[in-house]
């Protein structure tokens, strides 16, 4: 399964998968990196730009979480108004789908 990042508009791209986005996102946490504390636990924030500008100072290892950051820094750019990551699923039961 893989993740997107949507902005106001809707779709903006694939920013990873669902090992390298868990991965990333332990990375993350054992970092306590506070500019990147609410996207982590929410998923989405209302300043891309910020986001994208906290990934570009890590130095992340090589492999899947550097991908994933990558990926993430060139759609977080392109992002309007609102960064979202979501499985594209709806996960709120009490949501009706028509």
């Amino acid at each position: 399964m893989t993740y997107q990042l949507y902005d106001e508009n809707g779709f903006i791209a694939d920013v990873g998968t669902t090992k390298g986005l868990s991965d990333l996102w332990a990375y993350l946490r054992g970092l306590d990196v506070p500019d990147l504390d609410a996207f982590i636990e929410n998923a989405w924030d209302l300043v891309p730009e910020a986001i994208a500008e906290a990934f570009e100072k890590l130095d992340p290892p090589v492999g899947d979480i550097k991908d994933t950051i990558d990926a993430l820094i060139v759609s977080l750019y392109q992002a309007k108004g609102i960064a979202i990551i979501s499985d594209g699923l709806n996960e709120d039961p009490d949501l009706e789908v028509e």
